[in-house]
This record gives structure tokens, C-alpha cells and sequence, in this order.
């Protein structure tokens, strides 16, 4: 989620920034085993943090940084951009020094200052950025029952050390008691998941929710407490968007396709959240769903009437600087939308029919090919994109020709054709249909799966030459 460039001056709205007054909270560190440009860091809002409203920092040549916070409550920060990041509690005014170790896939902390017994065990609980990644963990197979055994056994184990950390006095009772909401926030939530996994949507949801109201008795997203957990809005976000559509006995995917295509449903869920949330809760979850989903790229003309409402019932959010960016993206796809297609976006005749690679390849005998296999709902696909233009440079000088296929299916339609003019897609498009989607994936080879953006080269005799080439970042990087 990485999206936002957010940078010093943010301090003057009372978030972070470059203020080293004595009221900051400062976090100096040093990274090493891993050379990078800078750190990015959650910013808290109200002694909250979403991983999506970040700062960040310049690491300097020697692996040095330093992070001030102006903050009225402790809170949760999340540190990124290296190894698997992490988390430690921070309070007002306070100093804190860390020492990181990392490379591409995992990292240690070692840190000074105020809790730093515990700070150094908070920053080795797990740190999933979705708790799915948690869940499958336990594979498809595991029962509800031992997946739950072994939450409250974790969650037990995690809470004894802490407790025993607060007896002897090396940590306070307010990093205590954030640890708790953490803890107590992240395991409802898997849990909670885990039950979801498991449910059958098209038998009696009521029956099968019983546990769910349970858990969200005992541990109410509605919470001051819970939202300062990192993992609150996961949390609330299924609370309204499942839960309350079952215990309402209003659940059903077709009514939910309906509102999905008449282009309302990130109201219909706003809505809800009205009716469940109040306060700062409610700021925060509106604030943090309309980033989830302007995140993912799909640049719905509905996110922007739902953020100028959200400015004008929140005109001071401290949320609005991070919106504003993807707001204003989307306002810049709706206006590229509505001209023409450019004379080189062309789109291959009769693609329809179009069955095989094979067939496809033949139609431009004689022609070298780069061939980007995406879709429309893929965010590293379009992340690619930013490459267009250094990439059209290195196939003209390969004399290469580029392919657009993209493997959505038909009530895409529109939108992959909307994505096309946004993204400036030069080149030939196909989109597919059943049968050319199959023999992708037995081309693809790995038992009727396929990942994607995926990358073809085809030599002039028609012959695959590279079956997964280089994206274009990497083309660009090796040059």
C-alpha cells in the first residue's frame, strides 16, 4: 500500500513530521544487511495507525534514520520497507534508539527506551499486512476447532509474557494495556476469519453465525479500545460488510452483484457503517475503506462523491491529506475515459475468436512480440504501466511489437477498455475468451493455475523464445 508520498510537512497538520520539538516522540535508528533509500512509517491519528497512512524517512549511506512523531496518545507504529517490517508502542515525548537487522524476506530489532523488554517481544509477534496470510498458514484441511485451539493457546502464551513483563515492572500499564488491545483485536479477527472460511454461503447463515455473535459480543468493533489495535479496521471492516448483512438476515451475493454493478456499493456499506459505528471510529473506518478501495485501482467515479461527503461531514479529518492523492487519480481516469481511443491502441480483429496462443502469435507473422498477459483487477499489473514509455523505447530498439492480453471476463468489458485509454496502452489488445483463457493456462503449466502480469517474448518465426520474460521494470533495471 505504498502509494502515498507523504513528506515533512504533514507535521503542520498535527501528524508527523520534522519538528524535533521536545514534545515529539523521536525514533532514531540504524538499519543493516539491507541498503535502502528510506523507511516508511505509519502515522498515528488519534493514537490510531493504518498501514496505509504512512510518512517516510531518508535512511542515509550509513544505515542511520530518524522519525519524529508530535502525538497525544501512545500508539502502534508500524515500521516498513525492509525484511518483513515491525511494530513497536510508542508514548508522547518520549526517546526511543533502534538497531535493525534485515534482508529481502526477514529482520530483527533491538531497541532502547521507555518498555524496551517489551517493544522488543511486541515487534516479534506475528505481523501479517492481511490476515489471510496468517490463516493459510493452517492449510485448507485444518477444522475450525483446532485452528481456534491453537488461536487461544498463542493468544494465552503471548499474554503470560507480557503479564509477566508488567509484574516486574519493566514495561507500564499503558503499554500493557495497548499490547492487550492488540492482541485481543488480532485474534477476534483471525478468528473470525477462520469461522468465514469455513461457513457454507448458500445454507442458513443464521444457524452458522452463533460463534461469530460470540466473539463480536465479547470484543465490540463499536470499541475505543479495539481501534487502537493495527488490526482494527480488518477487523471492523468484515463486522460490516458480512457480518451484520447475515445477523440482519439480509446476506445474499446476487442482491450484493446487483449494487456492485448499478455502481453503489461502497455507498451501501458506508451507509451501514453509519448505523454501526460512531464518533472516531467512524471517521476512521469511512477514512480507511475509502483508501482500501481506491488502492485497488479500479477508479470508480463512486469514491469520489463518497470523499466529497466524507469532507464535508469530517471538513478537519486529519485523514483528508492522505485521500486527496487517489481521490484526485480517479477524477484524472474518469476524465481520460471519456476521449478516444489513440490510433495506437489498436484492438487485434475478431479477438473474440481468437482460441489459442498459437492462433494468436500466427496473425503477426514476421514480427518479434513482447506479450504482457494482465488484468484489470491485477495491482501489480498496473503498477508495470508506469514503465510504458521506457518500455516502448527498448522494444522499438529490439524491434519488437507489443500484445495486450487480458484474461477478464466479459462484464469487464468496459473497464478493461477504460483501463486501456487511462494507462496509455499502446500496442495490439486481446481480450480472451473461454477457450484462449484454457490454453493460457496449460501454456502458463502449472496444473491449470496462472500468475500474473505475466510476460512472453516471441521471435519472428513465431517460436516462444522466453515462456516468462522480464517485466518491464526489470527490462528497464537491466538495460
Amino acid at each position: 500500500m505504498n502509494v502515498l508520498k507523504v513528506i515533512c510537512f504533514f507535521s503542520l497538520l498535527v501528524l508527523a513530521g520534522c519538528d524535533k520539538s521536545p514534545d515529539a516522540a523521536i525514533i532514531s535508528g540504524k538499519i543493516e544487511g539491507k541498503s535502502i533509500d528510506s523507511i516508511e512509517y505509519s502515522l498515528p491519528v488519534n493514537g490510531v495507525s493504518f498501514t496505509g497512512f504512512t510518512g517516510k524517512t531518508a535512511v542515509d549511506s550509513l544505515g542511520n534514520f530518524t522519525i519524529s512523531l508530535i502525538m497525544e496518545k501512545p500508539a502502534i507504529i508500524s515500521l516498513m520497507g525492509f525484511g518483513s517490517g515491525k511494530k513497536i508502542i510508542i508514548e508522547p515525548a518520549q526517546k526511543y534508539d533502534l538497531h535493525i537487522k534485515a534482508d529481502d524476506n526477514n529482520s530483527s530489532l533491538s531497541i532502547t527506551g521507555l518498555n524496551e523488554e517489551g517493544n522488543k517481544l511486541f515487534s516479534e509477534l506475528p505481523n501479517p499486512p492481511f490476515l489471510e496470510m496468517e490463516l493459510r498458514k493452517y492449510g485448507r484441511n485444518a477444522s475450525l476447532d483446532s485452528m481456534k485451539t491453537d488461536m487461544a493457546a498463542k493468544k494465552a502464551e503471548a499474554i503470560g509474557f507480557f503479564k509477566k513483563l508488567l509484574d516486574e515492572k519493566k514495561v507500564s500499564a499503558k503499554f500493557y494495556d495497548m499490547v492487550g488491545a492488540e492482541l485481543d483485536c488480532y485474534y477476534a479477527a483471525l478468528e473470525t476469519l477462520a469461522h468465514y472460511s469455513k461457513m457454507d454461503f448458500s445454507g442458513n447463515l443464521k444457524e452458522q453465525s452463533a460463534a461469530l455473535d460470540s466473539i463480536y459480543s465479547q470484543y465490540p468493533p463499536d470499541s475505543e479500545r479495539l481501534m487502537a489495535s493495527s488490526y482494527w479496521y480488518q477487523y471492523a471492516d468484515r463486522y460490516i460488510t458480512v457480518y451484520k448483512e447475515i445477523a440482519a438476515g439480509e446476506y445474499n451475493q446476487e442482491k450484493l452483484r446487483e449494487i456492485y454493478e448499478a455502481g453503489k456499493i461502497y455507498t451501501y456499506f458506508v451507509e451501514n457503517s453509519k448505523k454501526n459505528f460512531t464518533g472516531l471510529r467512524l471517521e476512521y473506518f469511512i477514512a480507511a475503506y475509502l483508501y482500501f478501495q481506491s488502492i485497488q485501482k479500479n477508479y470508480e467515479a463512486e469514491l469520489i462523491t463518497l470523499y466529497n461527503q466524507f469532507k464535508t461531514d469530517y471538513p478537519d479529518s486529519k485523514y483528508i491529506v492522505f485521500l486527496e492523492p487517489l481521490i484526485n487519480e480517479i477524477a484524472d481516469y474518469q476524465k481520460k475515459i471519456s476521449a478516444d481511443f489513440s490510433e495506437n491502441m489498436k484492438f487485434v480483429p475478431d479477438y473474440q475468436n481468437i482460441n489459442t496462443l498459437k492462433e494468436l502469435i500466427s496473425l503477426f507473422k514476421g514480427k518479434k512480440l513482447y506479450i504482457d498477459i494482465w488484468a484489470t483487477w491485477c495491482g501489480p499489473c498496473k503498477t508495470e504501466f508506469k514503465y510504458n514509455k521506457e518500455l516502448k523505447e527498448i522494444l522499438k530498439e529490439k524491434g519488437m511489437e507489443s500484445i495486450y492480453i487480458s484474461i477478464d471476463e466479459d462484464r469487464n468489458d468496459k473497464q478493461w477498455k477504460d483501463m486501456i485509454k487511462f494507462y496509455s496502452l499502446e500496442g495490439n489488445h486481446v481480450r480472451v475468451n473461454k477457450a484462449l483463457d484454457a490454453d493460457l493456462r496449460k501454456v502458463f503449466d502449472r496444473d491449470g493455475m496462472i500468475a500474473i502480469p505475466w510476460y512472453i517474448m516471441v521471435d519472428e518465426n513465431g517460436t516462444i523464445i522466453e515462456k516468462h520474460a522480464k517485466a518491464p521494470s526489470q527490462l528497464i533495471k537491466d538495460k
